[in-house]
């Protein structure tokens, strides 16, 4: 089942990006699959329906773990980065702070999404129990206990961001894990 609503949610933001009339009823249909499977918790409505999607879809899995997100979403409804550049950067980042801030006694995520002058600015960080270990390179390496399969979602998000022109920093202090992304001449479409 998390693999079909991963693909739906996903399905559904592909869909919204295109203006064709044809693709009505599928967004009908989709809209309608989430809902029912998902209920009608939609909290997050900056009208950027793909980053809305990809943060309700997120809070519902915290919720799983009673993991709380704050949120300062401040983002028009148009901007010029594709949904897929989106959802590896915020799918593998609140991935990531889910499974820490559950951990925790804390059990919370902040997320800040703000638009400004075309840049998008995309702070997550949360609790975390333990110690960030750094690599040679200085990047910060899986604290996970199978580390075979790990370790590949800070990569990938930094590989996106380098890739759609942006730059990304991650810090750990004081029992929080920061990651700030901040992606570059960005249209207001």
């Amino acid at each position: 089942a998390y693999e079909i609503s991963e693909c739906l949610v996903g399905s559904e933001m592909c869909i919204r990006d295109r203006d064709s009339g044809e693709e009505e009823q599928a967004k009908a249909y989709l809209d309608d699959f989430i809902q029912n499977e998902f209920g009608n918790k939609q909290e997050v409505q900056s009208g950027n329906t793909a980053i809305d999607s990809i943060l309700n879809y997120k809070m519902l899995e915290a919720e799983q773990y009673s993991v709380v997100f704050d949120l300062d979403v401040q983002i028009p409804e148009q901007m010029a980065v594709s949904s897929q550049v989106m959802s590896v950067i915020l799918g593998n980042a609140l991935d990531n702070a889910i499974e820490a801030a559950r951990e925790t006694e804390e059990r919370r995520v902040s997320v800040i999404l703000q638009y400004m002058k075309g840049r998008l600015l995309i702070q997550i960080s949360n609790p975390y129990i333990g110690e960030l270990h750094l690599g040679a390179a200085g990047e910060y390496l899986t604290g996970k206990v199978e580390k075979e399969d790990h370790g590949f979602g800070l990569k990938s998000i930094r590989d996106t961001v380098e890739k759609a022109g942006g730059v990304m920093n991650i810090e750990g202090k004081e029992g929080m894990f920061i990651l700030t992304v901040l992606l570059l001449s960005l249209i207001h479409i």
